[in-house]
């Protein structure tokens, strides 16, 4: 798949979700290095143009830009000066990077599945690749219910209720505007849940959380209601600069023909402050928001060498 083309499926979402936006885009870099007949430096100014343009697809995915740096820093590492020699270095950093994904992704499922006990009414919000193979993987051992959002304005809802119905999970979905009710203590006994499990697309280094519009509501009702509010996401997700801005999309994805002079905000995500979460589902386990920071340190000093 070409850069561009990369770029334009993933700001229309026809990409989404943090982990295969950077997938495509990691995978996008390697095929355009393979292309590139330049040698040494000019190699190098090449992929970090390229990979600039990658990054403004999607400015607050961490595991995008993280996964970027990493591999710019290998071919900088490197000694080799032949497009052919840089070529196969990116595309051996690419393919770590990946792999460090799937291994974080493989140890979450295990230790996320631990939390989930038979019975259980279990909670999530939009849609995450890794929640969702959590519950698909669980669910094989032993029964549970689960209920979503919708997720307005784009119902990335829809794509979990889906594929959960699929593997045979039961699944209740409600509005948006209904999540932090159902969460609380006021919706009856029978729609208690018992566990809410979100994604996230990026982790400051205090452990709060930003994930997709209307995690803050459920994670604060939760909070009140005395429910264990759990993110599952790599700790490959923490912002290495420590500056994460939140999102606004398109006005018209919330009313596409709005009356004149009417200002929409429309904010992609929100943040979850890290005293609601209890604990971060990660490749090292289940971490306390604000120790995951020195987990990191230590796993990947290169990631958050500057802080």
């Amino acid at each position: 798949m070409s850069i561009s083309k990369t770029i334009r499926d993933i700001k229309n979402l026809k990409i989404q979700g943090a982990t295969a936006v950077a997938r495509e885009a990691l995978q996008s870099l390697a095929a355009f290095g393979r292309g590139l007949k330049k040698d040494g430096h000019k190699y190098i100014v090449e992929v970090d143009r390229a990979a600039a343009k990658l990054a403004s697809a999607r400015p607050t995915e961490p595991l995008l830009h993280n996964g970027l740096n990493y591999a710019k820093s290998q071919l900088r590492q490197s000694s080799s000066t032949e497009a052919t020699q840089l070529s196969a270095i990116l595309e051996k950093s690419v393919a770590q990077w990946l792999e460090l994904i799937k291994q974080a992704e493989d140890i979450a499922i295990s230790k996320g599945g631990k939390l989930i006990k038979k019975g259980f009414n279990v909670f999530t919000h939009c849609h995450s690749s890794m929640v969702e193979k959590i519950l698909i993987n669980t669910w094989q051992a032993k029964p549970f219910e689960v209920y979503n959002t919708e997720t307005r304005p784009l119902y990335q809802g829809r794509i979990t209720a889906t594929n959960l119905l699929s593997a045979g999970l039961p699944v209740t979905m409600v509005a948006d505007s209904a999540a932090d009710f159902l969460i609380s203590k006021h919706s009856g006994r029978e729609l208690m849940m018992n566990m809410v499990i979100i994604g996230a697309d990026s982790i400051s280094h205090a452990g709060d959380v930003y994930n997709k519009i209307g995690s803050y509501g459920i994670a604060l009702a939760a909070y009140e209601a005395g429910i264990p509010v759990y993110i599952a996401a790599s700790a490959l997700k923490m912002d290495a600069d420590d500056k994460i801005e939140v999102e606004l999309r398109e006005e018209g994805e919330l009313w596409r023909n709005r009356p004149k002079n009417l200002e929409i905000l429309n904010f992609a995500f929100d943040m979850i402050p890290a005293k609601f979460i209890t604990g971060i589902i990660c490749e090292f386990g289940v971490v306390k928001p604000g120790l995951l920071k020195s987990r990191v340190k230590k796993a990947y000093p290169w990631l958050l060498q500057d802080n």
